[in-house]
């Protein structure tokens, strides 16, 4: 028999994330450096050439420091630190010596008080950002919102983290819905993180379904209330090194609105919204065929599609249906395309059946 505590993760698994989390955190420096003071060259650090950053802080006799660039943090380079352009950027790195030719042009052509925050860890450059990239840490993120959670009764179920993204996914075993499918559905929330620049700080209402474990973004942009979607904008930051402490001092106002969107994302009013909608999409009949919807979509892989009409054959013929079988598509999938097409299938649940 499947129950709620079938789908939610156990205090060991809880703390292990998170001392990963702070443990990565401390292994971290970031710095805000000027534009002058970056050079990019072809070296070697391990075993072979490659592009790497040269930072120059200017202090002592360990000033400079190589490091190898992670690579969206080469995307980065490409659209935040010059004007090469992504396209031309990508290409560029089959030729290194010319990529370090061009990234060094365009370093140069900024003015003087020009700036960029560098992420490290080690000897990698995780991220290069604007020196007004406000920085809110995964492991601040996820502290906050387990604590929150506790104090609302919603359990972690999902805590996933990749090289750019941190999802963590709660539930809530007292809020669920019948749709007579002879599954339960259950309501919570999903919150998301990048701490390289590539995501807000994201609270989103999410929808669990506890046999097939399919999840459901809920969120749309009509709807405000319980959902927050924070980019990591901020002031000038300061040059040299920052402190953690700072880091988190920054971070402050963002965490507090995150907590502020749990509560919204759980309120009665927010939950009996989201439940007739799904009541509705479980009585609309799908509109056209389901071959030719997908493909209009013009989203999904074709293997994608094929499973998901797989999943279709087995289901109801609605836009519950069609919603449902996207979702059970992305069970295996790596946790950031997951991510996507559950977020996927929530807009085009709110595009057919519109939230009242």
């Amino acid at each position: 028999m499947t129950t709620a505590q079938t789908h939610v993760m156990t205090v060991p698994q809880i703390t292990d994330r998170l001392t990963a989390l702070a443990d990565f955190q401390q292994s971290c420096v970031d710095m805000v450096v000027p534009s002058r003071s970056i050079t990019a060259q072809v070296g070697q650090i391990g075993e072979a050439y490659e592009p790497l950053i040269n930072v120059n802080l200017g202090i002592g006799d360990a000033s400079q420091f190589l490091v190898h660039i992670q690579d969206h943090a080469h995307n980065q380079i490409f659209q935040t630190g010059t004007d090469i352009g992504l396209h031309y950027g990508r290409k560029l790195l089959t030729a290194p010596d010319l990529w370090a030719t061009n990234v060094n042009h365009w370093l140069g052509q900024k003015d003087a008080d020009t700036s960029y925050l560098l992420r490290t860890r080690k000897d990698f450059l995780r991220s290069f950002l604007s020196s007004r990239y406000k920085i809110v840490n995964n492991y601040d993120v996820a502290l906050t919102t387990l604590q929150k959670a506790t104090t609302v009764g919603a359990f972690p179920h999902r805590f996933d983290v990749s090289d750019t993204h941190m999802r963590l996914t709660y539930l809530m075993p007292n809020r669920t819905v019948d749709l007579n499918d002879g599954d339960t559905h259950t309501f919570g929330f999903r919150v998301s993180n990048s701490e390289v620049g590539m995501g807000a700080v994201d609270v989103k209402p999410f929808l669990f379904r506890w046999v097939c474990t399919n999840g459901l973004i809920m969120g749309t942009k009509e709807v405000k209330q319980g959902a927050m979607h924070k980019v990591h904008r901020g002031s000038d930051l300061p040059l040299g090194q920052l402190s953690s402490r700072t880091i988190l001092k920054q971070a402050e106002v963002i965490l507090s609105e995150a907590e502020d969107a749990i509560e919204g994302c759980l309120s009665d009013e927010m939950f009996n919204t989201w439940k007739r909608q799904l009541e509705t999409a479980n009585e609309t009949a799908l509109a056209d065929e389901p071959v030719k919807i997908l493909k209009r979509t013009k989203f999904f892989t074709e293997a994608e599609s094929t499973n998901i009409l797989y999943e279709l054959a087995q289901a109801q013929q609605t836009v519950f249906g069609m919603v449902q079988s996207m979702t059970a598509t992305a069970r295996n999938m790596h946790s950031d395309r997951r991510h996507e097409v559950e977020t996927f299938a929530g807009k085009y649940l709110n595009e057919l059946v519109p939230v009242r």
